[in-house]
């Protein structure tokens, strides 16, 4: 075991131990942690998970406690945002599988701002900006800096906030972030900051102009 991959375990083992605010459940503690038996940081691992990745997609959550029984803490191929991200990232030369049958050669490394899982029906409900800065202060700092991708993709708002607490970014709209892409940060990595593709994203910014975002990016890999 590599320094990296014995970093990339007690963070895990962290996460797995660690007490989420009010409102959010730890996935270890649902059903005795009967789907997170796996080293993964969270759920969207298990479709990319590579720690030498050069690309690393953020999103904002899992979802539910709900949500997560119903998968099994697994994925869903069929899901909008799932069958959006696999034709994006086939736009800049990528296969990345599908979460059924991943391709586990690509370079990229998926996971979420927010580790704990809503305590609530609401797939869309409210997030707190407390936990976004808390999870992005003790897990996804110290897993960018375990991975050191050369390019981070952030899906929708609050995963780009996520990065305003941890380089001291400005607060800024998706609107005005997308004609600055790429924004370079202060340990050399590049940032896109892109709008969400599941149905609420694709419902404020078009297929067309996510496809046209997502270009620019295949100049940089």
């Amino acid at each position: 075991m590599n320094s990296k991959e014995r970093a990339y375990q007690e963070l895990v083992k962290k996460r797995k131990n660690y007490k989420f605010p009010h409102g959010l459940v730890n996935p270890a503690d649902v059903e005795n942690g009967i789907f997170d038996r796996e080293i993964n940081i969270g759920p969207w691992c298990k479709w990319q998970g590579n720690l030498d990745a050069n690309i690393m997609l953020i999103g904002q959550d899992w979802g539910t406690v709900e949500y997560y029984l119903e998968t099994k803490g697994s994925h869903r191929d069929e899901s909008r945002t799932n069958t959006s991200l696999i034709k994006l990232f086939r736009s800049i030369g990528i296969d990345i599988g599908t979460p059924s049958h991943p391709n586990h050669k690509v370079p990229c490394f998926f996971t979420n701002v927010i580790l704990g899982l809503k305590d609530g029906k609401a797939m869309a409900g409210k997030v707190k900006d407390s936990w976004i800065k808390e999870n992005a202060k003790e897990f996804l700092q110290p897993n960018i800096e375990i991975i050191k991708p050369k390019i981070i993709i952030t899906l929708g708002i609050n995963a780009y906030k996520a990065l305003t607490h941890i380089y001291g970014l400005k607060k800024e709209t998706l609107n005005q972030l997308i004609d600055k892409n790429p924004i370079k940060l202060e340990n050399g990595g590049l940032l896109f900051a892109m709008y969400h593709c599941g149905g609420l994203g694709l419902a404020n910014r078009k297929w067309e102009l996510q496809k046209k975002d997502w270009k620019k990016i295949k100049k940089y890999y």
